[in-house]
């Protein structure tokens, strides 16, 4: 009888778990796809540096990122290089450790969005800026509406 009690107790508690929350949800039939190339030369970033948080940064225009797709859409960034003659999409966020010398260090290539533009981070875990900044770099930008 307990173990009755206890599977009923069990359910009811999943089932008001999963009860509506007041979160919308939409199947859209159909959805569309848009892509854009986005280079990033070696001269575009910028150094941020706050006290509190250091990194590069560079605002670049994307107008396939309308209102339509910031509201209802999805954003994805992939980071396009060559590895080993290989041509290689990594999504973003890019997580990559790096030895230089004795030195041991991370770097994290992220995004954010709002319409009509994307700003893209490239963050060294040590803080320290390098003499030419992370040179040229090149993305591609996909939305889903």
């Amino acid at each position: 009888m307990k173990k009755l009690i206890l599977l009923a107790f069990v359910a009811l508690m999943g089932a008001a778990a999963c009860a509506d929350k007041g979160d919308t949800f939409y199947i859209t039939e159909g959805a569309q796809t848009q892509t854009a190339t986005i280079t990033v030369n070696a001269n575009e970033w910028e150094w941020f540096d706050n006290g509190e948080q250091a990194f590069y940064r560079v605002e670049k225009s994307a107008p396939i990122i309308t209102n339509n797709v910031f509201r209802n859409g999805m954003v994805q960034m992939y980071f396009s290089f060559t590895d080993g003659g290989l041509q290689v999409q990594q999504p973003l966020p890019f997580v990559s450790w790096i030895a230089y010398g004795d030195i041991i260090y991370s770097e994290t290539i992220d995004f954010d969005f709002w319409q009509g533009n994307v700003m893209i981070y490239y963050k060294i875990s040590d803080f320290i800026p390098f003499d030419n900044g992370p040179g040229s770099l090149s993305f591609r930008l996909v939305v889903v509406h």
